[in-house]
């Protein structure tokens, strides 16, 4: 595969995904600074309706976030943090001929020895998830503690007032339908001959992703054939952690992109 040319600018566009439980708007204070032509992409039920007969399985997730990226002007540099990560991993290893380049983390979650975090698992858990949303938000409780104490406030109270039911409920469907990992089903089709151009970011602060997890990553970045970028210092949402930092990480992943054969 040719190297892509004018990677993270140009005329084409940058797309940016979110993860959960979160809303497209932790990617504003990064794409104000990025001064190039961008789109925060949403995915459905979070913050958004959430479309009639969606069942909000991942591939549900998947085959929305492609229709969004059909109707770019592309080729895309895509960018993914947490599920957004993972969706942009599986476009990348699925319709590689939709990117001009990919940037993800939370790599891990692909790999075949990974395990859901406790709280995932509460999710994935018949009763016990819904239990908690008829406590009233209670499934987010400790996602959103992290949130505030982690990153800009403005933003997190953003993300935190759009976290309704609907958005609760499609958590419980999008976990389920990722039972017992990714790799099981998404990961076992992974080959580096049918992938894009892309980088595996590791933050090292994520406590998913660090110790063991940077392992996972360096593992899956090698099955992708992809690049592998190490961002010192900075957490899970290390977009709203320091905008000004994530510009020049992306861009760094960028010009890396450029650089390698591929």
């Amino acid at each position: 595969m040719a190297s892509p040319v004018l990677v993270g600018g140009g005329s084409d566009v940058i797309a940016f995904v979110h993860g959960v439980p979160e809303t497209a708007a932790i990617w504003g204070p990064l794409r104000e600074r990025l001064g190039e032509e961008s789109v925060a992409l949403r995915l459905p039920g979070f913050g958004t309706p959430r479309p009639d007969g969606f069942e909000g399985t991942k591939d549900d997730y998947l085959a929305a976030i492609v229709a969004e990226i059909e109707t770019l002007d592309g080729p895309v540099d895509l960018v993914g943090q947490d599920w957004g990560g993972l969706l942009t991993l599986r476009v990348a290893t699925t319709r590689p001929e939709l990117l001009r380049s990919w940037i993800a983390d939370c790599a891990y979650c692909f790999h075949p020895d990974f395990a859901w975090h406790p709280w995932a698992k509460e999710w994935q858990t018949p009763g016990l998830g819904e239990g908690q949303i008829s406590e009233g938000r209670g499934i987010l409780v400790g996602p959103n503690e992290l949130l505030r104490t982690r990153v800009g406030q403005q933003t997190a109270r953003e993300v935190i007032a759009a976290q309704d039911d609907t958005m609760q409920r499609c958590i419980l469907d999008l976990y389920r339908s990722a039972a017992p990992n990714l790799f099981a089903d998404w990961g076992k089709q992974i080959t580096q001959s049918t992938t894009a151009p892309g980088v595996v970011l590791v933050t090292a602060l994520d406590s998913e992703g660090s110790g063991p997890g940077q392992r996972l990553d360096r593992e899956v970045a090698q099955m992708l054939g992809a690049g592998i970028e190490l961002f010192e210092s900075r957490g899970h949402w290390w977009m709203l952690e320091d905008p000004d930092g994530s510009v020049d990480m992306l861009r760094r992943c960028w010009d890396s992109i450029k650089e390698r054969d591929f």
